[in-house]
């Protein structure tokens, strides 16, 4: 969550990165927690799904921020 928003903090991005990766970073964090707790093969799917899906939007969050400058 922390570095998702380290951009922003140092200036490098803007406001909709910065709270699209606010929500990002919270969204993954939750099967993250989940999977710490109880770690099994369903979580651990779940995990993997989220972060195959916090990627690209990422990606796609910066790059809209930097055209939408």
């Amino acid at each position: 969550l922390v570095a998702g928003i380290l951009p922003a903090a140092l200036g490098q991005t803007g406001m909709l990165f910065l709270i699209g990766m606010g929500g990002l970073g919270t969204l993954f964090t939750i099967p993250a927690f989940s999977f710490f707790s109880e770690p099994d093969d369903a979580r651990a799917r779940r995990l993997l799904l989220a972060s195959i899906a916090y990627v690209p939007a990422f990606f796609v969050l910066a790059v809209a921020d930097f055209l939408l400058r």
